[in-house]
């Protein structure tokens, strides 16, 4: 049987602020460091002189191509981080509107209790206003 997981309002503001936001700003500093070195749109790694020995070249070559891959990924990683850290947010926003919503004040449970009337009177369908009635 599978586990359930009941999203509260608490539940939200826990996994944004302890979970997606600091792997969110872990991954955007690995970002940062790598694109000193590899975020570049050529990269250039030297293993050697490749017209003097063409498995460097081939080395240099193929290293490149997986700094080139590794940066696009950590980029696809990050932006689905802060997709899914400002869908938190809204989230949050939309719970606080909830329960916002949800408060009563007197006159809203005076309607509540009096079937719809404001007025606090017999809901008789009687709307005269003799006061023998």
């Amino acid at each position: 049987m599978s586990e359930k997981t009941k999203v509260t309002k608490g539940y939200l503001q826990t996994l944004g602020s302890q979970r997606i936001g600091p792997m969110q700003k872990a991954v955007s500093e690995k970002k940062s460091d790598s694109a000193e070195h590899y975020g570049k749109e050529s990269i250039n790694v030297p293993f050697g002189n490749g017209d003097l020995m063409g498995s460097a070249a081939v080395l240099a070559s193929e290293v490149s191509g997986v700094l080139t891959k590794f940066h696009a990924e950590i980029t696809r990683l990050e932006e689905r981080l802060l997709v899914m850290h400002s869908g938190i947010q809204d989230s949050d926003l939309f719970f606080e509107k909830l329960e916002s919503d949800a408060e009563l004040d007197a006159s809203k449970v005076n309607t509540i209790m009096n079937n719809g009337s404001t007025t606090g009177g017999s809901t008789t369908g009687d709307t005269t206003t003799d006061p023998t009635k």
